[in-house]
């Protein structure tokens, strides 16, 4: 898979609220910049420092072959996969994904 700067990355966070109750958040990043050094390439973008290219590539192409969603891992995204980020994580703060975790 081929990462250029006109890509986003796309994260999934877990976290719990004040309340103690487990919320969701997607989060869409701009790529900044790719830099290519001597042993890996490395991704810049306006939220995150810098992540691995074969990893953002590795979780990207595990998505695409599967049903299923990453949470604390970044991947690169699309217009139509975002929208679908949010609205499963939309679905997960109103009615729990107690289930899918377990």
């Amino acid at each position: 898979m081929q990462i250029t700067p006109k890509d986003k990355v796309g994260y999934i966070r877990k976290y719990k609220d004040k309340d103690g109750k487990e919320q969701f958040r997607f989060i869409e990043t701009k790529i900044k910049k790719i830099v290519v050094g001597k042993k890996k390439v490395s991704v810049y973008t306006e939220y995150f420092r810098a992540l691995d290219a074969d990893d953002l590539a590795t979780n990207t192409e595990f998505l695409q072959d599967k049903d299923v969603m990453l949470v604390s891992e970044p991947f690169i995204t699309t217009d139509e996969y975002s929208e679908h980020c949010r609205k499963t994580v939309d679905y997960w703060n109103e009615h729990g994904a107690k289930k899918v975790f377990d």
